[in-house]
């Protein structure tokens, strides 16, 4: 939850309130990926698939190339990173990034 109020730069509470509304009406957990995905989703903003190098070997979230405001989905855990800056509680720049959201376009 605290990944995605990084990622939309909104109140943690807000974001925690949708979240949780959300997953009530789905009968689920709201740090599920389902609710997650389902809820940027509502907002338009679309799972992109892990980019990839040398052999389609993904990017750790350390060496992601891109600039811009990302939510990155790696093993069992989400992550925010703005500009090569990762806005976590703990480094996991080691990680994969799996999949990840952009906001303002592919």
């Amino acid at each position: 939850i605290r990944a995605v109020a990084h990622f939309l730069d909104k109140d943690y509470k807000h974001i925690r309130n949708d979240l949780f509304n959300l997953a009530s009406k789905m009968w689920r957990m709201p740090n599920d990926d389902i609710i997650i995905e389902e809820y940027l989703d509502s907002l338009e903003i679309k799972k992109q698939s892990p980019l990839t190098h040398h052999g389609n070997k993904k990017y750790k979230i350390g060496n992601f190339p891109l600039p811009g405001n990302y939510l990155i989905r790696c093993s069992r855990h989400w992550t925010c990173l703005k500009d090569g800056t990762i806005y976590d509680t703990w480094d996991c720049r080691e990680w994969k990034a799996q999949s990840f959201y952009k906001i303002g376009g592919k």
